[in-house]
């Protein structure tokens, strides 16, 4: 097996502008400007095109394409439903209405990390669930943590970086 450059580059250049929109978005809020007139558009269209050339670039040369782009959409919807405060509708449970947001954007990186790494031969098939064990950690641990106690430079951003890393180079080992 060997790195597909191709596939490589594509992988990467979309996981760069989600990583550019998730800091755009979070400098913003750390410095008190979360609406900036200019900021928030850019880190929103980053956000939105990256993950959907993400979708695109996982889901090159595969077969059945809906297993990356699916996780894929589900997370981009769940990230901006989150982000906007969107409301459930009252058919959902009141309980469930504060989890189901996140539970959809965890079980989404779930697959998503099972399926980048589905093409590798044996036990290697499962190496993409570092990446989403990664995202979960930052996303959901980390990161709120940081931004409770100020914090800036704390291992969130990092675990996130890492992760895309590992998406990167597991899409395009063929």
């Amino acid at each position: 097996m060997k790195l597909n450059q191709n596939l490589l580059q594509k992988t990467s250049v979309a996981s760069l502008m989600v990583l550019s929109g998730v800091v755009v978005k979070n400098s913003l809020e750390q410095m008190g400007q979360p609406n900036h007139s200019v900021g928030k558009p850019l880190g929103m269209v980053l956000f939105g095109l990256g993950w959907l050339l993400v979708a695109w670039a996982l889901s090159s040369g595969r077969r059945n394409k809906m297993k990356t782009v699916v996780p894929c959409l589900l997370i981009l919807a769940s990230v901006v439903m989150m982000k906007e405060k969107v409301k459930l509708p009252k058919v959902v449970p009141r309980k469930l209405r504060k989890v189901l947001l996140p539970l959809v954007f965890a079980g989404a990186w779930v697959v998503l990390g099972l399926n980048v790494s589905s093409h590798l031969p044996g036990n290697k098939k499962y190496y993409g669930l570092a990446a989403s064990a990664a995202v979960l950690v930052s996303m959901m641990y980390a990161l709120p943590l940081q931004r409770k106690k100020c914090v800036v430079d704390g291992p969130g951003m990092p675990l996130f970086t890492l992760a895309w890393v590992v998406v990167s180079v597991l899409n395009s080992w063929r």
